[in-house]
């Protein structure tokens, strides 16, 4: 079997293991060499009864488990994300002073996008592998709650309120701070306080990116925006960062299954037969793609 751990730039790496073992019992130290960004790490492996691997820890990085993805996912946003940003901290420092330089405008655009990634990418893992938070969803959002269905069309589509809630999870617009903030606290439990200033500078930012991108720079008065100096996409990097990690560091301390959405299901669905149950079950790995 293959083991893979997620190396800090967020990149998916394949642990090769090309120790001949012969003792009973043997504790190897093995360096890990990323294939996209050469960090170097160290995995312990542990092994017994002439081989058998027992054990795999892989310091200062994510070892991932073939049997909850959904956790390597949340962990991968995190990761990618912080990848992003320390890459765009880096080429920052090349970067025009002008305020109102592309290059520049481009690195901002940049910081709003990898947010919106990040909530997107962490919000739908949440939601679709714990049973407590997508019934939360459906509970706190008006429209899924309200939505009536015919016994032909439940029959007919048995996992139609997980098709309707990855539909709903798309149409959220994840720049929105106000709707993503209440989305976590309501449904994920996750609450994450911002101080004014923060709050309305990221709010403004955001706006900021809109005209950025449809409007070439330029404001609905047509003024060409030059907020865009190394001083302020620093300070927009720096809270997009802040908020990342501390959402991280409570999505990581809820209990995610892939399974679960199969179990909360079946719970309505036992009467069918066990064959119809394994040919719906694909149709939920779908939804950590």
């Amino acid at each position: 079997m293959k083991n893979h751990y997620l190396c800090n730039c967020g990149q998916e790496n394949e642990i090769v293991l090309e120790r001949n073992i012969q003792e009973e019992c043997f504790i190897d130290d093995v360096k890990l060499i990323c294939n996209f960004c050469n960090n170097e790490t160290i995995a312990i492996i542990k092994y017994q009864l002439w081989g058998t691997l027992i054990d795999i820890t892989v310091i200062d990085s994510f070892l991932i488990d073939i049997n909850n993805q959904a956790e390597y996912i949340v962990e991968k946003a995190y990761l990618v994300s912080l990848s992003s940003l320390c890459e765009l901290e880096n080429m920052l420092k090349h970067a025009p002073i002008d305020g109102g330089n592309s290059l520049n405008r481009l690195f901002f655009t940049q910081l709003i996008s990898t947010m919106e990634a990040y909530f997107y990418n962490t919000i739908k893992a949440l939601v679709l592998n714990n049973k407590d938070i997508f019934l939360n969803f459906i509970k706190s959002s008006k429209s899924l709650s309200n939505e009536k269905y015919t016994i032909y069309e439940y029959l007919n589509t048995p996992m139609l309120p997980r098709e309707r809630v990855i539909k709903r999870l798309n149409e959220i617009l994840y720049h929105n701070l106000s709707i993503v903030l209440e989305v976590l606290n309501n449904t994920c439990n996750i609450e994450i306080k911002l101080n004014k200033d923060d709050l309305k500078t990221l709010n403004e930012a955001v706006r900021f990116r809109h005209d950025c991108t449809h409007r070439n720079g330029f404001n609905h008065k047509g003024e060409k925006l030059d907020v865009f100096t190394h001083l302020y996409i620093t300070r927009i990097l720096l809270i997009i960062k802040d908020v990342i990690s501390s959402i991280h560091k409570k999505a990581i301390d809820i209990e995610l299954d892939n399974n679960s959405l199969r179990n909360l299901l079946d719970n309505y669905l036992g009467y069918f037969d066990d064959e119809f149950t394994d040919e719906a079950y694909p149709y939920f790995k779908h939804s950590l793609e």
